[in-house]
């Protein structure tokens, strides 16, 4: 049907202690990892690989890069939505 997983990819002026496999959270729930990460001229950019197929992230969405939990590594991804939750029926996809 559709896929498991989907990429988000985000920057960030300061993504100190960010590392590939670091985690990405949602309301305070696990819902990815850090796929990469590739530092520009212009920022930190990484690509986010979200395993929940199902999760629907009302626009608009932003990423912090925050302090990673007691499981490990030194920071970790959270990301909040904005939007406002959509109807039942009326889910848009995955990015928004």
């Amino acid at each position: 049907m559709g896929a498991s997983h989907w990429i988000l990819t985000a920057r960030f002026n300061d993504a100190a202690g960010l590392a590939e496999r670091s985690p990405v959270t949602y309301r305070g729930i696990l819902v990815g990892s850090v796929r990469s990460i590739e530092v520009t001229p212009e920022a930190v950019v990484a690509e986010l690989e979200i395993n929940k197929a199902d999760l629907r992230l009302p626009l608009p969405v932003t990423a912090t890069v925050g302090a990673g939990s007691l499981l490990g590594g030194s920071a970790q991804v959270a990301l909040v939505s904005r939007g406002v939750s959509t109807a039942p029926g009326r889910t848009p996809p995955p990015w928004g």
